[in-house]
């Protein structure tokens, strides 16, 4: 990992993939198919076409996502707030709280409380050598607050995403 530091203007900059990949294996994808077929079965059963029609979609798109392999991307962390791939800008005052917690051993996690209704987590991988630095500039701006896994976070992570 790649890091830049720049004390006057007091930015952090890295680069990580923008989530941990896992590889699935052939018979990932079989049980996947597997339990959406019996799901679409139950759903033609009960005369139910749109959620047939949902089913199927939806293993189509597990299907495609399970196979993206991560970008690497650059990240930043500045006084004016923090950057994503130099495209997605977050100034302090749009974020409430962050957390850092350890994901693997290589990376820790960064989490980020949005005010925005529709993005309302931003998680970002981070080095464990950078994540110390981050934090020391994070708590300038925003205030901690410890994140717990919601169930789409347990689902994802049993699932293998």
């Amino acid at each position: 990992m790649e890091e830049n530091v720049d004390l006057k203007t007091e930015r952090i900059e890295w680069e990580a993939p923008e989530f941990l990949y896992r590889h699935k294996n052939v018979s990932w994808y079989w049980v996947s198919a597997i339990i959406a077929v019996i799901i679409f079965a139950f759903a033609w059963w009960q005369k139910n076409i749109f959620f047939g029609f949902f089913v199927v979609l939806a293993e189509v798109l597990l299907i495609y996502f399970g196979r993206q392999e991560p970008r690497l991307l650059k990240f930043s962390v500045s006084g004016q707030g923090i950057v994503i791939a130099n495209e997605k800008n977050f100034s302090y005052d749009n974020l409430a709280s962050f957390w850092v917690r350890s994901k693997n051993e290589e990376f820790k996690e960064l989490i980020i409380k949005s005010k925005a209704r529709f993005v309302p987590y931003i998680k970002i991988l981070i080095d464990i050598e950078t994540s110390g630095r981050v934090n020391v500039i994070l708590k300038k701006h925003l205030p901690e607050e410890e994140y717990e896994d919601n169930l789409l976070d347990v689902l994802s992570e049993l699932v293998g995403f």
